[in-house]
């Protein structure tokens, strides 16, 4: 428990203040596959989390797809942390 507060409070020291703002965002898109705009979101915006709706999901396949994709970005990109994904159900 100690080690994990010591990583969190290291994390965050390391974060700037666009990042952690980033991180409290949740945003949702258009499509089945990556975009130009939530690519942004992700890479340039730091945001937290990923909503997926009916519009964003054609198959398991695809969606699992999707979500590694999504995933690579944030983790190739400070602060390099995974992404919440949710649904909309």
């Amino acid at each position: 428990m100690i080690k994990n507060k010591t990583i969190i409070k290291k994390t965050l020291s390391d974060m700037t203040l666009e990042e952690k703002v980033g991180q409290v965002f949740q945003v949702g898109f258009n499509g089945i596959e990556v975009t130009p705009g939530i690519k942004e979101m992700v890479e340039d915006y730091h945001v937290g989390g990923i909503i997926y709706f009916r519009r964003n999901i054609r198959s398991l396949q695809q969606v699992s797809g999707l979500s590694r994709e999504l995933q690579r970005l944030s983790a190739s990109r400070r602060p390099g942390l995974p992404l919440m994904i949710s649904t909309d159900q």
